[in-house]
C-alpha cells in the first residue's frame, strides 16, 4: 500500500484490503471506496455508494462536485453523481491526479473532499442501502461477474447468488440465430469430413470438429448456452456426422461413375450408392465403421463442452466481496477531523 493510502487509512478509519491497492469502509453510514490507479496515469479514485432521502440532497451533491473540481486547479477531475432520477440511488465518484513528488498535496485534496462530502452526506441524510430491499442492515459492497459493483445486504446477496445458479445464463438468447449458427458451424465440419475423405484419409476425425463448430456457431450467433441448447447442438452434430459419412460415400461413387458415364447426375449416383450399401455388407461395414469413429470423436467433443459448461453454470455468477457486510450505526460515526486534512 502506498504512503498516500496509508495516510488515508490512518486519518479516516477506512480499513485496508490486503489483496489490492485500495481502502474502503463506512463513514457516516455511507460506504467509501478509495483506490490508487497506476494506468493510464497515476490517480486516486474515490467512490461513494449512497441513496439520497430527497431531491434536494441530489442537487446539493451535484453542486459540491462541480464546485470542488472548479476550485482544485485541475487536480480533481472526472467527477460524477450517477443518481437515478426515481430513487436517487447512485455512485458518487471523483478522481485526483497523483503527480510525482506531490503526494502531500494530493492527500490534502483527497482529505478536503472526503471531509466536505461527509458533512454534506450527514446534512442531507444520505445512507448506503441495499439496492434490493432498501435496508441498511448488514450492507456490503460486491463485484458481480467481474464487472458490476453493487451494494446489497447479506441476505439479498446470498439469495442472488443462489438464484444465479438456478437461472439460465442468458434470458435474451436468440434461438433462431443460434440454431442457424449451429447448422452453419456443423457444415464447416462436414466440408472438412468430405475433403479429408476424398483425399484418402480417415475422414471420421472431422467428427470432433463438427461437434465443436456446432457449439461455437450457436454461441457466436445466439448467445450463451443453456442445457436445452447444449442438447439441441449435440443432436445437430450427430445428424451432421451421419450426413457427412453418407455424403462422402455418395461423392466417391459419383466420381467413380462419371469416369465412364460423364452425363450421370449426382442424384443418380446417390441412388447407385444406396443400392450398393443395401446389397454389399462389406461396403456397409466400411461406412458404418467410419460413422462410429466420427460419432465417438464427436461424443468426446460434446462431453468436453458439456463438462466445461456445467462447471461454469453450477458455479453461478462469480462474485468478490469488496467490503464485508456490517451493521451501520450513525450515532457511532463522526465527521473526519485531522491535522493532515487541514487546508
Amino acid at each position: 500500500m502506498s504512503s498516500t493510502l496509508e495516510r488515508i487509512v490512518a486519518e479516516t478509519g477506512l480499513f485496508y484490503k490486503a489483496d489490492g491497492p485500495s481502502v474502503q469502509g463506512f463513514l457516516s453510514d455511507c460506504l467509501f471506496y478509495v483506490t490508487q490507479n497506476e494506468s493510464p496515469a497515476k490517480s486516486i479514485w474515490v467512490g461513494t455508494w449512497v441513496t439520497a432521502q430527497d431531491a434536494a440532497g441530489g442537487e446539493a451533491l451535484a453542486r459540491l462536485l462541480t464546485d470542488f473540481v472548479a476550485s482544485s486547479g485541475g487536480r480533481a477531475f472526472d467527477a460524477s453523481w450517477s443518481g437515478d432520477a426515481e430513487n436517487l440511488y447512485g455512485v458518487v465518484s471523483i478522481s485526483f491526479r497523483d503527480l510525482p513528488g506531490e503526494e502531500e498535496e494530493t492527500l490534502r485534496w483527497v482529505g478536503n473532499y472526503i471531509r466536505q462530502l461527509q458533512q454534506l452526506l450527514v446534512q442531507h441524510r444520505f445512507v448506503t442501502k441495499c439496492i434490493e430491499c432498501g435496508t441498511h442492515e448488514r450492507v456490503g459492497l460486491y463485484m458481480i461477474g467481474g464487472e458490476a459493483v453493487v451494494c446489497q445486504c447479506e441476505a439479498c446477496h446470498e439469495n442472488f447468488c443462489e438464484q444465479s445458479k438456478k437461472t439460465e445464463p442468458l434470458s435474451g438468447k436468440n434461438w433462431g440465430m443460434g440454431l442457424l449458427g449451429a447448422v452453419l458451424g456443423g457444415m464447416i465440419g462436414v466440408a472438412l469430413w468430405v475433403a479429408v475423405g476424398l483425399a484418402g484419409y480417415i475422414a471420421a476425425i472431422a467428427g470432433y470438429v463438427i461437434a465443436a463448430c456446432c457449439f461455437h456457431g450457436f454461441t457466436y450467433l445466439g448467445g450463451t448456452h443453456n442445457l436445452r441448447s447444449v442438447i439441441v447442438c449435440s443432436l445437430i452434430a450427430v445428424v451432421m456426422c451421419v450426413g457427412a459419412v453418407f455424403l462422402t460415400y455418395g461423392i466417391e461413387i459419383h466420381i467413380a461413375v462419371t469416369k465412364e458415364y460423364p452425363e450421370v447426375a449426382f442424384w443418380q449416383s446417390a441412388i447407385v450408392a444406396y443400392e450398393i450399401l443395401m446389397e454389399s455388407s462389406e461396403a456397409m461395414q466400411a461406412v458404418g465403421k467410419n460413422l462410429l469413429i466420427g460419432l465417438a470423436l464427436g461424443g468426446i467433443s460434446i462431453f468436453g463442452f458439456f463438462k466445461s459448461w456445467h462447471t461454469a453454470f453450477s458455479q453461478g455468477v462469480q462474485r468478490e466481496t469488496l467490503v464485508p457486510p456490517q451493521r451501520l450505526q450513525r450515532a457511532q460515526t463522526a465527521t473526519v477531523q485531522s491535522p493532515a486534512f487541514e487546508d
